[in-house]
């Protein structure tokens, strides 16, 4: 096996890549990650691509998507106590090295796989204790400080803690889907006051008209996407921050993951 490091996925094939990981999850597939780059929200905001791969007789096998950070922003975890830490301790916290998908908070697999090789899982620990090595041995070479997985899968990132991983655990709220028969099932589950109080809203929204619609990303031109990145882009506008996303990039989504991507336009 051979392993190495690229900066950028322009130097990898999108079917290469996109035979790693969930075949399901779109936050990790070449589109979307290269797409990052190609419409620079990456850099400008502190983050800069290294992507370490594994190849196996010429043929692409595993791979590990990082960033070296310059800043914490856009990772949606708060590490600032790590970072004070580290000051007060006459270190520097940064850079860093972080393997997360950028501005993304969605839990998935972090260390893609070949999904085609079978599920021997004594072997893809094999591949993401070789990875693991990698980026370690990067991180001493280049004196980052340290390095971080966000948002990876619980039970990968359990297997690592042999390795000298520390776990850092933290809560999201997730709605599921109780097999409700129907909104009013959903209802049923709540409490008086919090069903009272939905019902409220929504008669509220009805009395206003709206037309809703859903869209399949492609179903958008690139106008329409232009209108949408305003909002998006509006939102930052009015809470004092910045979009790190652009126009071109969602129009690139539109394109390249289609029914992927869902649009609700009101």
């Amino acid at each position: 096996m051979e392993i190495s490091i690229c900066h950028s996925l322009s130097e990898v094939s999108e079917s290469d890549w996109d035979r790693l990981g969930e075949p399901d999850y779109p936050f990790t597939r070449h589109a979307f990650l290269y797409g990052l780059e190609l419409f620079d929200c990456l850099k400008p905001f502190g983050w800069h691509p290294v992507y370490f791969l594994i190849h196996e007789a010429g043929s692409l096998i595993a791979a590990l998507p990082c960033y070296i950070k310059t800043n914490s922003y856009g990772e949606l975890v708060f590490d600032h106590a790590w970072a004070q830490a580290y000051q007060r301790s006459g270190y520097d916290y940064y850079p860093k090295l972080v393997t997360a998908i950028p501005y993304t908070p969605a839990s998935g697999d972090r260390f893609l796989l070949d999904n085609q090789r079978g599920d021997n899982e004594a072997e893809r620990a094999e591949y993401r204790l070789l990875l693991c090595r990698s980026a370690m041995t990067f991180c001493e070479q280049r004196k980052l400080s340290s390095w971080h997985i966000l948002f990876a899968r619980e039970s990968v990132l359990k297997s690592l803690e042999a390795h000298h991983l520390m776990m850092r655990c933290d809560i999201q709220f997730h709605w599921q889907n109780h097999n409700y028969a129907d909104f009013d099932d959903f209802l049923g589950r709540l409490t008086s006051r919090k069903r009272k109080n939905i019902k409220k809203e929504r008669i509220q929204t009805q009395q206003h008209g709206f037309d809703i619609r859903t869209y399949e990303g492609h179903q958008l031109n690139d106008h329409e996407w232009s209108r949408v990145f305003a909002l998006y882009e509006g939102i930052y506008d009015r809470k004092y921050g910045t979009a790190t996303l652009n126009a071109g990039f969602f129009q690139h989504l539109g394109r390249t993951l289609g029914h992927r991507v869902l649009v609700v336009l009101v």
